[in-house]
């Protein structure tokens, strides 16, 4: 957890999870009453979505998280 590592970036944990939600909530909502999707298929589609949302706020993280300790991605390949 990022407390874990401080106590820093609690608020942004809590902030990108809602954001997350309400992305896939919307996405559900959007697919289930203007697409006239199954609820099982906009379920689908929202779970789809979240995570690819998760998938990117993970690659997001790891680039800056690299960034912000002075790694490079060149410095671990070997010579």
């Amino acid at each position: 957890m990022a407390t874990e590592r401080g106590g820093s970036g609690g608020w942004r944990v809590t902030a990108g999870f809602l954001a997350i939600v309400l992305l896939a909530g919307g996405w559900f909502l959007l697919s289930w009453t203007v697409m006239h999707s199954a609820i099982a298929d906009a379920l689908g589609e929202a779970a789809g979505v979240a995570f690819a949302l998760l998938v990117v706020v993970s690659v997001v993280g790891a680039v800056l998280g690299a960034r912000k300790n002075g790694d490079q991605p060149s410095d671990e390949l070997p010579d």
